[in-house]
């Protein structure tokens, strides 16, 4: 067991999701402004920004840990679900069922490497909600899709929790209930899991 190839698999999955977050931007900027043609100041700006995403401490630290491979996995599943989701804005396109089923059960196995991956759904919303609505150009129209689009994340973050509440070892369980002699690390806990 080689400390190195930890840090070869870390890093490789870091720079895989750098170029996620640029794909991610390159396609954003062309929701905002999808007439003009591709200009160097744009992928300028674009590289720049993907660079200082790429460096920044809160994304460089999983690297230098050795344990912390599960977190960039988990990221790279929610880059990938954001690009995807980016990407199917322009079409209005609306789920097959099969997709429907395979994004619930990815998104469950996201969830199933870190917890705290909750949050995707509501991103995933607020991101079409943003980007449709100038598309759409109607505040319900846009919600509808949103919705629409959201929900087989939804339904992924049901599942989970269903079957996590009927765990013994669930780490939700540990989250949310606190035996009366660790109140306080217990709530700390929560709060810096949902603040982090």
């Amino acid at each position: 067991k080689s400390a190195f190839l930890y840090h070869f698999l870390q890093l490789s999955i870091h720079l895989i999701n750098t170029a996620l977050v640029w794909l991610i931007f390159f396609k954003a900027s062309d929701l905002f402004d999808n007439k003009s043609p591709i200009s160097s100041f744009k992928l300028l700006l674009i590289s720049l920004a993907t660079s200082i995403w790429a460096i920044h401490s809160a994304n460089s630290e999983a690297i230098l840990l050795t344990t912390n491979w599960n977190a960039l996995l988990a990221y790279s599943f929610c880059l990938l679900f954001i690009l995807y989701e980016i990407k199917n804005i322009q079409k209005r396109y609306v789920f097959k069922m099969i997709e429907f089923i395979l994004i619930s059960f990815l998104f469950f196995v996201l969830m199933n490497l870190v917890e705290y991956g909750y949050t995707l759904p509501l991103i995933i919303f607020f991101i079409v909600l943003a980007f449709s609505y100038k598309q759409l150009l109607g505040f319900k129209d846009a919600f509808s899709f949103s919705f629409k689009r959201a929900l087989p994340y939804f339904t992924g973050l049901f599942v989970f929790l269903t079957i996590s509440l009927f765990k013994k070892d669930s780490s939700l369980l540990s989250l949310f209930s606190a035996s009366s002699s660790n109140e306080v690390s217990s709530f700390y806990v929560l709060i810096e899991r949902n603040l982090w």
